[in-house]
């Protein structure tokens, strides 16, 4: 074992802990950015699509400048507030566990499953679906047109 002069520092449990709860928040936030924007893609509307994909982005930015701004030291970032500030990630998450009923289902996930879900999943991005069921065929109808999108076209 190479020596730099000093005696060898002990890791104690809780330095551990905090590593392995940085890996698994890292993993997390990962996975958070790559799945977040493709639900909201795949739920929202197609003349949404970027603005949702891109205000989430936008939301991840402003939400780690304001975790930076509290961590200062003259406002959360002392000896005697820093518990409450690592606590303040549990009020997202109870939000998110309280509103998760009201998510609603990918249309990809839910037309996997069976022809009805796709009925339904469709109806929620806004398009009409017709169901045969003795072919077992799908076809798309849009709804009726915008009249100014007509008055768009060359």
């Amino acid at each position: 074992i190479p020596r730099c002069g000093a005696p060898p520092c002990p890791v104690g449990a809780g330095v551990v802990l905090m590593l392995v709860g940085r890996v698994v928040t890292g993993v997390a936030c990962g996975a958070t950015t790559v799945v977040v924007p493709m639900y909201l893609g795949e739920i929202s509307p197609p003349q949404l699509r970027g603005t949702l994909g891109t205000c989430f982005q936008l939301c991840c930015t402003v939400a780690m400048l304001f975790a930076q701004v509290l961590g200062l030291p003259s406002l959360m970032g002392n000896a005697a507030l820093w518990p409450a500030y690592v606590l303040l990630v549990l009020a997202p998450a109870g939000l998110q566990l309280l509103l998760r009923e009201h998510l609603v289902e990918s249309p990809r996930w839910l037309a996997g499953r069976s022809h009805e879900d796709a009925f339904l999943a469709q109806q929620v991005r806004g398009l009409a679906l017709t169901l045969t069921r003795s072919t077992l065929a799908l076809t798309l109808a849009r709804p009726s047109p915008n009249p100014n999108e007509d008055a768009l076209q060359p």
